[in-house]
């Protein structure tokens, strides 16, 4: 069982843990890094329109099939993987960028 306390307390640890528990190689070279730990969105506008309920967002959520869904939400968080992949000093992978919920993709883009 992995416990968000035990990530925060000692990342380094926790991560070499689930690398081993899934059998793969743990690198050195992954930045583990918090981001936004103020906890206060960047964008106010854009974080209302997603947590908050309205009217079009449940006409929107009711009318587009649950499989459309999924696949607009894994496309969004690969494009976001891929535009932070190559950044400075995370040696093609960063650890910060995936967003819970992330997989491989299907198929190639």
């Amino acid at each position: 069982m992995l416990l968000y306390e035990d990530l925060a307390r000692n990342p380094v640890k926790t991560l070499r843990e689930i690398c081993e528990f899934l059998s793969v190689d743990y690198r050195e070279d992954v930045k583990l890094e918090r981001l936004n730990k103020s906890g206060v969105p960047k964008f106010e506008l854009l974080n209302e329109i997603i947590n908050k309920s309205s009217f079009l967002k449940d006409f929107l959520m009711a009318v587009i099939p649950m499989t459309v869904r999924k696949r607009m939400k894994h496309k969004a968080l690969y494009a976001e993987y891929e535009a932070h992949r190559n950044e400075p000093g995370a040696n093609g992978f960063s650890l910060s960028v995936l967003r819970p919920g992330y997989r491989k993709p299907l198929h190639a883009p």
